[in-house]
């Protein structure tokens, strides 16, 4: 055991940190493909229809005597028993059934329908009852939008608006508040020009009398 555990770690792959995590990654890979063994895989929205394949081809015998089913998880959608159908009550009045192609027809589709479907097809051997085929379709169904309530977007539509006229408002206050400032910044440059020029003669004239 302890020989095991010394070639494992002498292995040159895994003295390489991104080969260990390149190995992980495919080993994730594998696991997930194995995983996921649906045959085919739908996606529709609610209220439409889906049709889900059973591709079966049956011999050219006679299949009275088959058993088909259609199953979602563990609960019975419909049966075909002996040639007669029989319809669950939760999909009454909202499935159809090809006998040719064992296809099941799901109408006015629901959130609830979403899931993944088996058809089984069971044929009669030596007194008992076989799988002869086992399908697996993923159905997924889109949520329909929520229509914009109309509240809603008056409440928007005055907020944006409230916010444009606050924006409009704000904008011109500081334009009169840069324009008064520059207004109160030119009576001040102009008084002091004008005081320096009535305070230049009188400074002369006494210079002049003290000169005297």
């Amino acid at each position: 055991m302890a020989c095991n555990c010394q070639l494992m770690q002498d292995t040159p792959l895994l003295k390489f940190p991104c080969l260990r995590l390149i190995l992980l990654f495919v080993l994730l890979i594998r696991l997930s493909q194995a995983s996921s063994d649906v045959d085919e895989q739908l996606s529709k929205s609610v209220k439409d229809k889906v049709l889900l394949p059973c591709r079966y081809n049956s011999p050219h015998e006679d299949e009275s005597e088959d058993r088909i089913y259609w199953q979602k998880h563990d609960k019975v959608v419909l049966s075909v028993i002996a040639g007669k159908l029989k319809v669950w009550p939760e999909y009454k009045n909202r499935t159809l059934y090809d006998n040719t192609t064992h296809s099941l027809i799901i109408l006015g589709l629901v959130l609830s329908d979403r899931g993944t479907y088996s058809c089984v097809v069971q044929k009669k051997e030596r007194g008992t009852y076989e799988v002869k085929h086992l399908a697996l379709v993923k159905l997924s169904i889109k949520a329909p939008e929520d229509p914009p309530d109309s509240e809603n977007t008056l409440v928007l539509f005055g907020a944006g608006f409230g916010a444009v006229i606050t924006v409009v408002v704000i904008v011109v206050i500081i334009k009169c508040f840069c324009k008064h400032r520059s207004c109160f910044r030119r009576n001040e440059a102009s008084r002091e020009t004008n005081n320096s020029l009535t305070f230049g003669p009188e400074e002369a004239l006494a210079e002049q009398t003290v000169f005297l």
